[in-house]
């Protein structure tokens, strides 16, 4: 297993690149991990949240529990407040100390733990150690899914496989994206480590970071967020490879990220439940999904996709809606729980934003029900691409733009689909890997009266 050959080498290699130019190298990683272990052995800790973005803070901690046989919680977009008031749940806070005050009494910083001397030493891990992701669901209410250590690592090796010609050619890996998904959990700290490459610790959060950072062929860990806001006059490093995941993709934040960073950008689609499941090359603009990492995929019905997973051999229903083709690609059309009823017609939320976004004008585009009198439709809030927005300006109006869009979009959709009300937005209120906020856009429509 990967992980316990990581603790095999002994090496002064480096494995976390620093802001000022600090270095960590393996050798140090390797001790602090067992220092900080022995802490929280000692201190009865029995389940533990990592809340900290620098990805070797957090590598540090997530290694510490499993060797201390302690239960690691990664606690996605929990807050503060509900983590304290659900204890039980998430267990002991892991921070760093200067943000140990956030979440109150009992935190544990992981900066003063690995101040001890005395340390487990390093046993082979079992590969049924579990870990526990929280998600936001459907629902807006945090889902537990658990995940066991041999299920990564077989994840891991995938990655490594699939990717290996390009990290011949990279010189370290910079992310876009926090280590609290399992997107950037995989990509940001188990890939690089096993693959002896240097990360960096800090997130990437604006296109700036990397234009005064000069690094030499990075491996881009990244999202539609930020491939989405990108310029399209400025020109970042030439990077070995660039993954995104997290959400659609449109074609004008492919043509920004491939400009920005002189490379192909590669899409992986994936749950939190099963890690990555598939990949493609962004060359065309509806390129089909290639199953990735031992998966196959078919359709559970004539709307959801299911897929046969490598790990335990058992077939799982997807909450995704989309089509199994007969050389075993795959489409993916959206999300089963974005699935609205008007006029007794079954609409996808996802299918409407996808047509919308299609048009000439628009760059991205969200849409949800809407009500007007005691009647349901569909609204949208969108966001113009230059182009667009040159053309409301000379149309002389919004309404009148927005009349003429709506005339284009009743050649592909029904008229059922077609939005009733739209806003148009200068951008949206996403989360770094390009998450809108849980009823968003409906919160919006429901200020200004729908």
């Amino acid at each position: 297993m990967l992980i316990n050959e990581l603790f095999e080498v002994e090496s002064d290699a480096v494995v976390f690149y620093g802001e000022n130019g600090s270095k960590v190298s393996l050798h140090d990683f390797q001790a602090a991990s067992e220092i900080v272990a022995y802490s929280l052995k000692e201190k009865g800790v029995r389940r533990a949240s990592i809340v900290t973005d620098d990805a070797c803070w957090f590598a540090i901690a997530l290694l510490a529990c499993w060797i201390a046989g302690i239960e690691p919680v990664v606690p996605g977009l929990a807050g503060p407040q509900l983590m304290t008031r659900e204890k039980a749940r998430y267990g002991t806070i892991l921070a760093r100390s200067q943000r140990k005050f956030r979440y109150g009494p009992g935190t544990l910083a992981i900066d003063e733990l690995v101040r001890g001397s005395l340390r487990i030493p390093f046993h082979h891990l079992d590969e049924k150690l579990e870990y526990s992701v929280f998600t936001s669901g459907s629902t807006g209410e945090p889902k537990e899914i658990r995940r066991s250590l041999g299920e990564v690592c077989a994840e891991a090796s995938s990655v490594i496989s699939h990717f290996n010609p390009v990290f011949d050619q990279t010189d370290c890996f910079a992310s876009t994206v926090p280590c609290r998904h399992s997107f950037g959990l995989m990509f940001r700290v188990l890939v690089p480590m096993f693959v002896g490459l240097p990360t960096c610790r800090q997130i990437f959060r604006s296109e700036e970071n990397f234009l005064y950072k000069k690094y030499d062929s990075p491996f881009v860990v990244t999202s539609p967020s930020f491939l989405k806001r990108l310029s399209d006059t400025a020109k970042g490093p030439r990077a070995s490879g660039v993954v995104s995941s997290g959400g659609n993709l449109p074609r004008y934040a492919v043509d920004l990220g491939e400009k920005f960073f002189s490379c192909p950008i590669t899409e992986i689609y994936g749950t939190t439940e099963y890690g990555a499941i598939g990949i493609r090359e962004r060359k065309e603009s509806d390129a089909v999904w290639r199953p990735f990492g031992g998966f196959s995929v078919s359709n559970a019905d004539e709307r959801r996709l299911q897929v046969l997973s490598p790990y335990d051999r058992k077939v799982h229903v997807l909450d995704d809606l989309g089509k199994a083709n007969p050389d075993g690609t795959f489409e993916f059309s959206g999300r089963s729980g974005r699935i609205v009823k008007l006029e007794g017609s079954a609409l996808s939320l996802d299918r409407i934003e996808y047509l919308i976004r299609k048009d000439d004008f628009i760059r991205d585009a969200a849409a949800c029900p809407i009500t007007i009198g005691n009647r349901d439709f569909i609204g949208a809030a969108v966001v113009l691409s230059e182009r667009g927005s040159d053309v409301c300006r000379a149309s002389g109006s919004e309404s009148m733009f927005l009349l003429n869009l709506r005339k284009r979009l009743s050649a592909a959709m029904d008229p059922v689909e077609i939005p009733r009300v739209v806003r148009i937005m200068g951008g949206f209120p996403e989360d770094p890997m390009g998450k809108l906020p849980e009823g968003w856009p409906g919160s919006l429509f429901r200020s200004i009266g729908y």
